[in-house]
């Protein structure tokens, strides 16, 4: 489990959300139980009440990767498309109350009801 105070720093990388409401996946039972099974999330999430936005941000440091390299890009984007498809599931699962993601209510915020 992440513990996130903040700021939080991953990957040499630091945000700071302090004052919004923020989440991470990998602090939820839903997710725990799928992650296992080739399900994935993005490190922390947020939502911003007055851009009505939801931001779900993997914090990775490329500075010494070659993106311009094709096979590299491939290895760097792929598994973030996965991430991405993944983290935006789970939250359409909590708002269409499933049973297998009500546990997760509990570690998300009140915009996910």
């Amino acid at each position: 489990m992440k513990t996130l105070v903040m700021p939080y720093t991953e990957s040499g990388i630091t945000i700071d959300l302090s004052g919004l409401e923020y989440f991470c996946f990998e602090n939820c039972d839903g997710y725990r139980k799928l992650s296992g099974s080739y399900f994935r999330e993005m490190d922390i999430g947020w939502y911003e009440n007055s851009e009505d936005t939801l931001y779900l941000v993997e914090l990775k440091d490329f500075t010494f990767k070659n993106l311009g390299d094709t096979n590299i890009m491939n290895e760097v984007v792929s598994p973030k498309v996965k991430k991405s498809v993944d983290s935006i599931s789970m939250i359409k699962a909590v708002k269409a109350g499933t049973p297998y993601f009500s546990n997760i209510l509990n570690s998300m915020i009140t915009f996910l009801v």
